[in-house]
């Protein structure tokens, strides 16, 4: 779901859906752009629900952190390749 408005909105519209499923035990996974209020208000409303990085955000880290520890650009393509490949593949515990 993206929203455009105030955190407290978000989470009150979100909480609305999400009742059924936590009220029946079931697992519940977040796939989020890892925005610190959001990470901070699953840990909170759902403890035993799954929280994933979503794929745009993580590439990004992944880009930001080879840009800035492999100086060489060819290698710095080939590392980055390979971990968006695995990130892609769901692998990212190789």
């Amino acid at each position: 779901m993206a929203y455009l408005s105030d955190h407290k909105k978000f989470t009150a519209e979100m909480e609305k859906p999400l009742d059924y499923y936590s009220q029946n035990k079931q697992r519940i996974v977040f796939i989020s752009d890892g925005a610190l209020w959001i990470k901070n208000w699953i840990a909170d409303a759902y403890p035993d629900a799954i929280s994933v990085l979503d794929y745009y955000h993580a590439s990004e880290h992944l880009h930001d952190y080879a840009k800035a520890t492999i100086k060489d650009d060819a290698q710095r393509k080939q590392w980055l390749d390979k971990r968006l490949e695995l990130l892609l593949n769901g692998e990212v515990q190789k």
